[in-house]
């Protein structure tokens, strides 16, 4: 009896085993056996066609019916396509894809055994392909990065993450993940995507940026913002203008946008109580001329000329603290050289003065600072 129960439970096994392993080796559902792995159809090549469609191709058997296509997208979860027959078969275009998605496939063979469908089994890895990869391009071909600079390249029509690649990564380098490009320094590089097989390349020039092109966006705020918010002056002329009283001096001070001439006049007027009248004017645009024009003038009780002078310097060598020479355009006493020295005194006086006004002003207004106009120093804080 007990030997019985042996056979009995060996032959359970053996049931359990030719009907549990070929559903278990891959979920494809309708397997009713596997046969030896010798007989597995070899996969060729899956290769995309237009944008929507895959070419599936397999060398035939010679003991096979014909042959089912299988499909997925993770490599886990199969799912038939397509029952192709005829043993000689030995391709199959899929279709309906989605552009941009990558698909696997793999192929078993299938014959007909004394009424029922005997399957063999298949390549459980299966071939890749990305639908309408030869229609997929680079965000851009070519561009130009100024120095220390970003611009993160990607594929148009995927989500799929390409590796990437640089050329020369002292001039451009990218992550090899995200395709994150950062120009270092001066030339050009060469940056390569690859995908699915397919390389996209991209052309990087790197230049070091002019001061006009670097603080062109700068300026357009700062015009955007006066003509925003500001007044309008008897010229028709945009501004914003403040003033307080310290000490009984009046400080009076703003920006005006001078539309015919394109620029930008920064002015500090002080009033003080002995009659003293000083006015220093700064004329800037940067995007047209890199230099910059200075104007200061020292009146009494508004109307008499003590002095007058003016200065043109580089925007970009002033730090709104360092002294520049001032030229005397006009004087009450021309011989007097202790007035001309102190004209040029107060001059720089003025103007370092009305740096640090203009300056708090575009923070607390436009959210910009000399410095993005420009300017050496003087940056937001």
């Amino acid at each position: 009896m007990k030997k019985i129960r042996k056979i009995a439970a060996a032959l359970f096994i053996c049931i359990c085993i030719g009907i549990i392993s070929p559903v278990s080796v891959l979920n494809m559902g309708g397997a009713v056996e596997v046969q030896a792995a010798s007989v597995i159809p070899k996969l060729v090549s899956v290769k995309p066609s237009g944008t929507t469609k895959a070419v599936i191709k397999w060398k035939p058997l010679k003991s096979a019916a014909g042959y089912r296509v299988y499909r997925s997208i993770d490599r886990k979860n199969w799912k038939r396509v397509k029952i192709v027959s005829g043993g000689k078969s030995s391709s199959y275009t899929d279709g309906k894809l989605t552009t941009g998605q990558r698909y696997y496939y793999t192929v078993r063979a299938y014959r007909t055994k004394k009424g029922k469908t005997v399957l063999s089994s298949c390549d459980k890895k299966g071939l890749s392909v990305i639908a309408g990869l030869q229609t997929l391009k680079l965000n851009k071909t070519s561009m130009t990065l100024y120095k220390g600079k970003s611009y993160t390249l990607k594929i148009n029509g995927t989500k799929l993450k390409p590796t990437w690649k640089s050329s020369n990564t002292s001039v451009a380098s990218v992550s090899p993940d995200t395709g994150k490009v950062t120009a270092r320094k001066n030339g050009t590089a060469t940056i390569t995507a690859s995908l699915g097989g397919r390389r996209f390349t991209c052309k990087v020039t790197v230049k070091t940026q002019s001061a006009a092109s670097a603080s062109a966006p700068y300026y357009k705020k700062l015009k955007t913002y006066i003509t925003k918010y500001g007044r309008t002056d008897n010229s028709g002329n945009p501004y914003i203008g403040y003033g307080t009283t310290q000490d009984d001096i009046d400080y009076r001070w703003g920006i005006i946008y001078e539309k015919a001439k394109d620029r930008y006049d920064f002015f500090l007027e002080v009033d003080t109580p002995e009659g003293g009248n000083s006015l220093i004017d700064m004329y800037v645009n940067v995007q047209k001329s890199g230099d910059v024009v200075a104007e200061y003038g020292l009146y009494y009780n508004n109307e008499y000329l003590i002095y007058e002078t003016s200065s043109k310097f580089p925007a970009k060598s002033y730090t709104g603290k360092n002294n520049i020479k001032f030229k005397i355009d006009r004087i009450c006493d021309k011989n007097n050289t202790e007035l001309k020295s102190q004209a040029q005194n107060l001059s720089n006086l003025y103007l370092q003065a009305g740096f640090q006004f203009w300056n708090e002003t575009l923070r607390l207004t436009a959210k910009i600072s000399m410095k993005n106009l420009g300017f050496t120093a003087l940056a937001i804080k």
